[in-house]
């Protein structure tokens, strides 16, 4: 059967399920000992959370994401992709690797148990941080940065663009672009820590600045000032970006049924090559003469 010849098993029914249709890890590991086991749910395999139902903007809110997302005087607001099951997939084949590494180095299998509540606990990252260092809530901040300042994004003249003036030194290049000498000395605003706490009057001087000029003319003076910058694309722009089209994100594929397709490419290369899409995606039942071959079972 497929179990007998699998490296790994990857299950995502609610706590439960799998063990009473009898393909539970303990089930699995009698038949093949060294199988990489990886069980994905909403809240884990154990605790009070269990058997709650699970969707992704669900766990954005448990699991803290929205908390701390939106603008401070608007509702909390989930992120604009479903991050929580996307996570929970990406950390889960981090594990599944990691499993199957561990095997070849000891012959051993592996039981992994994944959630969306761990994945968004996790990407907490320095939020998580400044609450377990100072026990401060953070707050939601919109764009902005709790420790870096200015990085937000702003309007422009005919638009809006993102600055991250991530340490003095970029402050510094940033005031000279703008030609406002005058910034880089105000003594409030010398480092970043003072920034910080003067976003108030620190916004009172570059948003008019910044207001003057178009998106395009900001980010090239920028640019040329090394000063991290730019736009907000939509998303018939991010298709047209000159750097997708280099790095080969997205693909054109000839489709057995539709034709002509286009679809985002591996996020990644290997040795410098990006990596072929050897199937376009499956028509209804298209593998399952495949796997009942590989079974020695008649269609």
């Amino acid at each position: 059967g497929l179990i007998d010849r699998a490296d790994v098993v990857v299950e995502n029914f609610a706590p439960g399920v799998i063990d009473r249709l009898g393909f539970g890890h303990d089930a699995v590991r009698a038949r093949r000992p060294g199988i990489v086991y990886a069980s994905i749910s909403g809240f884990g395999q154990d605790g009070p959370s269990r058997n709650r139902t699970a969707y992704d903007l669900i766990l954005q809110g448990i699991g803290g994401t929205m908390g701390i997302t939106g603008q401070a005087d608007g509702p909390p607001t989930k992120h604009g992709l479903p991050i929580a099951d996307m996570a929970a997939g990406m950390f889960t084949a981090f594990a599944v690797a990691s499993a199957l590494v561990r095997r070849e180095r000891t012959g051993e299998g592996s039981y992994i148990d994944a959630s969306l509540l761990a994945g968004q606990v996790s990407l907490l990252t320095y939020q998580l941080g400044i609450f377990l260092a100072t026990t401060q809530i953070p707050a939601r901040m919109g764009n902005a940065h709790p420790s870096i300042a200015p990085y937000d994004t702003f309007a422009t003249a005919d638009g809006y663009i993102n600055l991250a003036v991530g340490n003095d030194a970029i402050w510094q290049r940033f005031c000279a672009a703008l030609r406002r000498g005058d910034l880089a000395t105000d003594l409030r605003f010398t480092t970043n820590a003072l920034r910080v706490g003067a976003l108030g009057p620190l916004y009172g001087e570059i948003v008019p600045e910044l207001r003057q000029r178009t998106t395009a003319d900001l980010i090239a003076l920028f640019d040329a000032a090394a000063v991290p910058s730019g736009p907000i694309l939509g998303m018939d722009e991010v298709c047209h970006e000159p750097q997708v089209a280099q790095q080969a994100l997205l693909r054109d594929l000839a489709h057995p049924t539709v034709g002509p397709i286009r679809l985002a490419g591996f996020p990644y290369r290997l040795d410098g090559k990006p990596l072929p899409i050897r199937r376009t995606p499956p028509t209804l039942g298209e593998h399952t003469d495949e796997v009942l071959a590989e079974l020695g079972l008649a269609p």
